[in-house]
């Protein structure tokens, strides 16, 4: 997404990052590696 590489955007949410069924079964690592992944895609696509 290109307007990640923008540094007017401060945040991006999702809901996609703990999806119901992760939440329900309290699977906290995998929400983590979700997050931890989805912050370095957009630090790359930053050139961070």
């Amino acid at each position: 997404a290109e307007y990640l590489a923008s540094l007017d955007v401060l945040a991006v949410g999702g809901s996609w990052l703990a999806p119901v069924s992760l939440v329900a079964a309290e699977d906290w690592d995998e929400i983590e590696a979700e997050a931890q992944a989805t912050a370095s895609a957009v630090a790359a696509t930053r050139g961070d």
